[in-house]
């Protein structure tokens, strides 16, 4: 029985993917760490006020650090995936472009 041909190639890069992944925990790391200041020493209503100004940054820069660990976890599946995608389909290719040269299987 003859062999499909394969269609277009899957296109991406795996690996460029996986770099960007990295880039952004890297960006994560540090926006994560925030925590709550101690400005304890700091009683007067402006001091409360950029107390919790600060808090309030200090919130959703943690919460930005999670979308981006979520975005770098995405981004690896996404990577993995296109990785098997890929190698599927060479062997597809493989197998179309060998019947066409009457040669053994995964021999180009």
């Amino acid at each position: 029985m003859p062999v499909p041909a394969p269609g277009p190639k899957p296109p991406g890069v795996p690996a460029a993917m996986r770099a960007l992944a990295q880039t952004l925990r890297g960006f994560a790391a540090p926006l994560g760490g925030l925590s709550t200041v101690d400005l304890s020493n700091w009683e007067s209503p402006r001091g409360r006020a950029v107390k919790a100004d600060i808090q309030q940054g200090a919130d959703t820069a943690g919460q930005v650090a999670g979308d981006l660990r979520s975005l770098a976890a995405d981004l690896v599946r996404e990577a993995d995936r296109l990785e098997d995608d890929q190698l599927d389909w060479s062997r597809r290719y493989s197998a179309y472009v060998n019947q066409s040269n009457h040669m053994p299987g995964g021999k180009i």
